[in-house]
């Protein structure tokens, strides 16, 4: 049997934690959170306005997370919602803060890419990012473990 730190999962999970703990210091100063940095950029990269369940949708992630984030970034300032006749937020867009924070998180994005040129080649980049995928579409298509486990 393998030793913890020769799993895959176990390396996979500990590179994960480094780097968001290097990207969480990176923009810390910008008064966000890898999360709220990731919503930004998703409304962003859609040109504007889109729902609340199409950037979880986007990011994959639990729309009540993505619903905590947005309230945060629309208390500062960073976004926009606009109601629909139920209440519920129905488009969000940036605020001129927001694109401005949204600008230099990009920035940092581009700088932090250089932790990969510094250590792989693009075809090595190129690899991993297309193992990644792979790897997030096969998980993508397994059911809950839970349920598996249960039965």
């Amino acid at each position: 049997m393998k030793r913890l730190e020769e799993g895959i999962g176990f390396k996979l999970s500990r590179v994960a934690r480094r780097l968001r703990s290097n990207w969480e210091e990176v923009i810390s100063d910008l008064g966000l959170s890898p999360p709220h940095a990731a919503i930004l950029r998703t409304i962003h990269e859609a040109d504007g306005e889109m729902g609340l369940r199409e950037v979880a949708r986007r990011l994959g992630t639990d729309p009540m997370n993505v619903k905590r984030g947005i309230d945060f970034l629309e208390a500062e300032g960073f976004i926009i919602s606009d109601l629909s006749e139920r209440g519920k937020p129905r488009y969000l867009s940036l605020t001129d803060r927001g694109l401005d924070a949204v600008s230099e998180v990009i920035n940092r994005v581009n700088m932090q890419e250089l932790i990969f040129k510094e250590c792989l080649t693009p075809e090595e980049i190129l690899e991993l990012s297309e193992i990644v995928d792979k790897l997030q579409d096969h998980l993508d298509t397994l059911p809950p473990r839970r349920k598996k486990l249960e039965s």
